[in-house]
């Protein structure tokens, strides 16, 4: 059983260089692309969208959406609720 258990995991870490390796390929290209249209940050936030799919676009289009708390954020009183 502890067998299996480590077979999954190397199976996992696997699959996940993979993953990692796809996405700094795709941020690669993407990069160089940018640069010979001569893109701005701003424009390419709003082309990346368009090449992404499935999880990655959900994650991006959530992340546009999401506010960030910062530490101006909260009271200098603030006490432990613990």
């Amino acid at each position: 059983m502890i067998l299996l258990h480590k077979n999954l995991m190397i199976i996992k870490l696997n699959h996940l260089k993979k993953v990692r390796k796809l996405i700094l390929d795709f941020l690669k290209k993407f990069e160089e692309t940018s640069e010979v249209n001569n893109w701005s940050n701003k424009h390419k936030v709003k082309l990346i969208g368009k090449y992404l799919k499935g999880n990655a676009k959900f994650w991006f289009e959530d992340l546009l959406k999401t506010n960030y708390w910062l530490v101006k954020d909260f009271s200098k009183n603030a006490k432990d609720i613990i």
